[in-house]
């Protein structure tokens, strides 16, 4: 029950990050391109977050049309996206943390 719960906070994190940071990136686009300016340095950054949080599902179920992303439905790849992450970053944690405690353990004898 612990892992569960510890992956669905993983994944609240990583979701509220994602809006936040796609957001950020499309009214700095949107502002971008009604003054015709160059984006800045931060806009150049927030873009590459949004860009490597909605990997990889997002960027497919925009790339597949994106015509049934609408409404509430439209969350559904940003949910999805953020739970595999969240499972694969619980996986990778814990595979250096057994990996650090047997080397730790191994080092002890």
């Amino acid at each position: 029950m612990k892992k569960v719960l510890i992956i669905f906070a993983l994944a609240a994190v990583h979701f509220a990050l994602s809006l936040a940071f796609f957001l950020l990136s499309f009214a700095g686009s949107m502002s971008r391109f009604d003054a015709a300016s160059e984006s800045s340095i931060f806009a150049r950054i927030v873009d590459a977050l949004a860009y490597v949080l909605l990997f990889p599902v997002v960027q497919l179920a925009v790339r597949s049309g994106g015509g049934w992303m609408t409404g509430l439905t439209g969350y559904v790849p940003f949910i999805v996206n953020s739970l595999l992450w969240a499972i694969v970053l619980y996986f990778v944690i814990n595979f250096f943390a057994h990996r650090q405690a047997t080397t730790t353990a191994a080092a002890g004898r």
